[in-house]
């Protein structure tokens, strides 16, 4: 006679292709733009902009970069809109706000933000159409940030 089987004790292991994986996605589909290019500095309203994409149960914002280091210093949220900082895009539409400094005159670099999908949705990264947004330093006219001003926003 052979011996019963018995359940096992532990935890099973996760079965593959179950709702609730994650996704990233490494540059998500924004547009937007400065509200003031002019200025030293900026607040910046991001969007989702591809329709033909649904977030569906959200895509989180994971990371907001900028192509060149050292032309803007990325801040919170501004303008009265929700910070990009942990921000979940819902559906095409949704804005979020990056509050940018120009570290200097005459540069220009684009923003871009990168995201996590919590579905099983293995064909969205393929899908989404990467974009980004242009930030332009001012003109020499315009005054730089000091360390007074910069630290007291």
């Amino acid at each position: 006679m052979s011996a019963p089987s018995m359940e096992p004790t532990g935890p099973e292991t996760p079965r593959s292709g179950d709702d609730g994986v994650a996704i990233s996605i490494p540059q998500l589909p924004i547009g937007g733009g400065a509200d003031d290019t002019t200025a030293v500095n900026q607040c910046v309203t991001v969007s989702w902009l591809q329709s033909d994409v649904s977030p569906g149960p959200g895509v989180k914002v994971t990371a907001i970069r900028l192509e060149r280091p050292g032309v803007f210093r990325l801040g919170g949220g501004c303008g009265g809109t929700d910070a990009c900082t942990g921000f979940t895009f819902h559906a095409n539409g949704d804005t979020c706000s990056v509050a940018v400094t120009a570290l200097g005159t005459g540069g220009d670099t684009r923003l871009t933000v990168a995201g996590k999908a919590e579905c099983s949705c293995e064909d969205l990264r393929s899908r989404v159409q990467p974009n980004s947004i242009r930030l332009t330093q001012p003109d020499e006219s315009a005054e730089p940030p000091t360390p007074e001003t910069t630290a007291s926003e």
